[in-house]
């Protein structure tokens, strides 16, 4: 019931940020997959990006770091995501 209730507070929020008219709202950049991925491939989408209604324009991003720090995404935890994209010296992200 709570995730429920958190997509729905979710979906409320973007379709707010979408309608607000007279005013130039900020492009959204979702990840439809819920997560990053490890490389390995593609995930399955989410659909609450999609049951906005609105235009959605698909971009593909890969990012590559010099120092090559095996691990997984999908089971690594955030602060330890975050500590070592801190610890690369640079990111370079293709589009």
């Amino acid at each position: 019931r709570r995730e429920r209730e958190g997509r729905a507070a979710v979906e409320g929020a973007l379709r707010r940020h979408l309608r607000r008219e007279g005013e130039p709202h900020e492009p959204l950049l979702i990840f439809p997959e819920g997560s990053i991925t490890n490389g390995a491939g593609l995930m399955r989408f989410a659909r609450g990006a999609f049951r906005l209604g609105e235009e959605v324009q698909p971009v593909a991003l890969r990012v590559t770091c010099p120092l090559p720090l095996a691990h997984d995404t999908l089971t690594s935890s955030l602060p330890r995501n975050f500590a070592r994209a801190l610890f690369q010296p640079w990111h370079v992200a293709e589009v």
